[in-house]
């Protein structure tokens, strides 16, 4: 099973926030907030009843999207 990453190992060093060492905190609303950042979307999606890959068409529980199809572990491309 593939194990979720942490979102701050996707961080550049210059984004800005705090890091578990900081003591103090950075204001969001400061002048060097980035305004051309895209928001946030998701990669995946967990489904109780489950559902098919759009690839393959295994049952899975858990789906990953990949250019608005949801696929399986096996079929995700890493």
């Amino acid at each position: 099973m593939v194990e979720d990453r942490s979102l701050d190992e996707f961080a550049g060093s210059d984004a800005g926030g705090v890091s578990d060492s900081d003591d103090t905190a950075t204001d969001p609303a400061s002048d060097d907030t980035p305004t051309d950042v895209d928001p946030a979307v998701s990669t995946s999606a967990w489904i109780d009843a489950g559902t098919d890959c759009d690839r393959c068409g295994e049952r899975a529980t858990r789906g990953w999207f990949d250019d608005g199809d949801l696929l399986c572990a096996d079929c995700a491309e890493w």
